[in-house]
């Protein structure tokens, strides 16, 4: 039967052990909590959701495979058959945390591409909106009369604006160069944005993705060198 032994077995060092062993229990208990937390509210169809869960699970779970690491020390040395019970189902539990994990790619991956594909859309929506609105504008100040552009003009030169009166040939060229700079100014301000959400969630991707598959195999792992508890005759 597979055990764990140190050369030294004071009593110190086995309160030591009863501790580590404790305080890996009240580890798990932690990570039960932080499930709760993560999935409440449910909300599975919403990329958002389902992205933010993904990245939360890889975040947290160093505090259940310290946990595990823990309760597994010294093996079965000094455990009650109650106890025994219990860490043959963590191995297991381990196997199947390990494979959450795997299983979890699939959905943060799409979560994480649906995103993307929601903030393109948005950005092209709400700029194709003030494409319009400059269209519209445009068309306006070049088909408006005379009377209308002095009215304007009155307008410009209360808000403190240099205004030419007595050309307003030039005051209409003046107003349609501004709307063309505003409208390059928001493509490019639109550019930006796309640019720095495309980096932001490619950043957070690429690690919970890593994460998750060196959390996997670190949890299957645990599983793999936990077999003492699953060899016959470990209750007895």
């Amino acid at each position: 039967q597979y055990r764990f032994y140190m050369e030294d077995r004071s009593p110190y060092n086995v309160s030591i052990i009863s501790l580590a062993h404790f305080i890996g229990y009240g580890f798990l208990l932690l990570a039960l909590l932080n499930c709760i937390e993560i999935l409440v509210p449910f909300d599975f169809f919403k990329p958002a959701w389902g992205f933010q869960t993904f990245g939360a699970f890889v975040e947290r779970s160093g505090i259940p495979l310290l946990g595990f690491a823990l309760i597994f020390l010294e093996g079965n040395t000094g455990r009650g058959r109650i106890e025994k019970e219990i860490l043959l189902y963590l191995s297991w539990l381990a196997l199947v945390i390990g494979i959450i994990f795997f299983l979890l790619l699939p959905l943060g991956l799409g979560s994480a591409y649906r995103i993307h594909t929601q903030n393109q859309t948005q950005i092209a929506a709400q700029l194709s909106q003030q494409e319009n609105q400059f269209k519209q504008l445009s068309g306006q100040v070049t088909r408006a009369s005379e009377p209308e552009l002095a009215r304007l003009a009155a307008q410009l030169k209360q808000q403190g604006r240099s205004i030419d009166t007595n050309d307003l040939s030039a005051l209409r060229n003046q107003i349609l160069s501004e709307i063309s700079n505003n409208r390059a100014a928001t493509i490019t301000q639109a550019n930006a944005v796309k640019k720095s959400q495309f980096l932001s969630l490619l950043k957070n991707t690429v690690k919970w993705v890593l994460g998750a598959v060196i959390y996997g195999f670190l949890f299957i792992y645990i599983w793999k060198v936990t077999y003492w508890v699953r060899l016959p005759g470990y209750l007895e």
